[in-house]
């Protein structure tokens, strides 16, 4: 595909922009809001900063209103690690809520890095709403030495001006979800953290980044997403949790990972505790050990629903083969990426040929 190098909104606009934006900021946490214990402090605040609410946040970060007007929205307080799917129901629907305000312009929402790509995808698949939406991490607390918070916030700042809403229009980001971080716009179906304390942490192995924020606030575009999210995806219909009445859960789904001689202990102790899916991670490009193997057929024929995944991080796809059949075939998505969609796929009664359509299409 030829890059799309188109730059939008250079600096001199920035005084028009500044009137213009108006951006509401949730905070969920993690290291972008967290005080630390000191200024070199990258390391012990996993487990003693204080994280601190928005508002907080932003008190650190003045220079940002000079391009944007910043709307705090109160969320909750959280570290990466207690995130997963009751808080991504909850972030929905306050996304949701929030950007149906027809004097917001984007939404940006501070998230740890740990799990940030997850929530960011399950966001990309529910959220019905016409105006960018914009995660962001940090690799070091905002009160240390050579921070990249704020840096990232900026940048996401940049993003969304660049998809200035009509008034009035019901008119998408074509990009739905995206992770800013060093610089560079990630797309929520492609982006995985794959180093622990780098500033460029965050990539998109299989797909590319989708843009770049360069230094004087404008965007170099490389690539748009061809899949659906947001408001062309059947998942943003209606809110997750309202699929079914008096539940707020979705079906569990488990992550198998494969290693050399493995046996079905996982896989079986998954199914047991109530799995109604599995994304089973085998040897590139897509195979098992022969227990798993074994496992796998027992549980299929049981009606638990089988994704086959593989540990190649560049190249995920699993191509069709008749040793697979009867399974759903992973495309390019990351095994935790394919875990939320196979949920969000059983929480609408899909099965089989169904799920596959959905992992096709998304």
């Amino acid at each position: 595909m030829e890059r799309d190098r188109t730059h939008v909104l250079p600096q001199g606009f920035r005084a028009t922009i500044a009137a213009m934006a108006r951006i509401a900021f949730i905070g969920t946490g993690g290291t972008f809001s967290n005080e630390g214990t000191a200024p070199t402090d990258y390391l012990s605040y996993l487990h003693s900063g204080k994280v601190l609410p928005a508002p907080e946040v932003l008190r650190l970060m003045p220079e940002v209103s000079e391009w944007a007007t910043i709307i705090p929205v109160g969320f909750a307080a959280l570290r990466s690690k207690g995130i997963g799917p009751a808080q991504w129901i909850g972030l929905a629907r306050r996304v949701n809520e929030v950007a149906a305000d027809p004097e917001i312009d984007g939404v940006i929402i501070s998230h740890g890095t740990g799990v940030l790509e997850e929530t960011a995808y399950f966001l990309h698949l529910t959220v019905r709403a016409a105006v960018p939406i914009v995660l962001v991490g940090a690799q070091r607390p905002p009160t240390t030495i050579g921070s990249d918070a704020q840096k990232n916030f900026l940048d996401a700042v940049h993003w969304i001006r660049a998809h200035p809403r009509r008034r009035g229009e019901e008119q998408a980001d074509a990009s739905g979800a995206v992770v800013v971080m060093n610089q560079q716009v990630h797309g929520a179906r492609d982006v995985a953290k794959l180093a622990n304390h780098t500033l460029s942490a965050m990539e998109s192995p299989a797909a590319g980044p989708l843009a770049r924020v360069n230094v004087d606030g404008s965007v170099t575009v490389y690539r748009r997403p061809v899949r659906r999210h947001t408001i062309t995806s059947e998942f943003a219909a209606q809110e997750a949790a309202a699929r079914r009445e008096g539940g707020e859960g979705l079906p569990r789904v488990d992550v198998v990972h494969q290693y050399a001689g493995a046996d079905a202990a996982a896989l079986d102790a998954h199914v047991a505790a109530g799995a109604q899916g599995l994304v089973v991670v085998g040897f590139p490009p897509g195979t098992n050990t022969p227990a798993i193997e074994e496992a796998i057929t027992k549980h299929a024929q049981a009606g638990v629903t089988i994704v086959q995944a593989s540990r190649a991080i560049r190249d995920p796809q699993i191509l069709p083969r008749v040793d697979l059949a009867g399974r759903v075939l992973n495309t390019d998505l990351s095994p935790q990426h394919a875990r939320i969609l196979l949920m969000l796929a059983l929480a609408e009664g899909y099965r089989g040929g169904e799920v596959q359509r959905v992992f096709e299409e998304y």
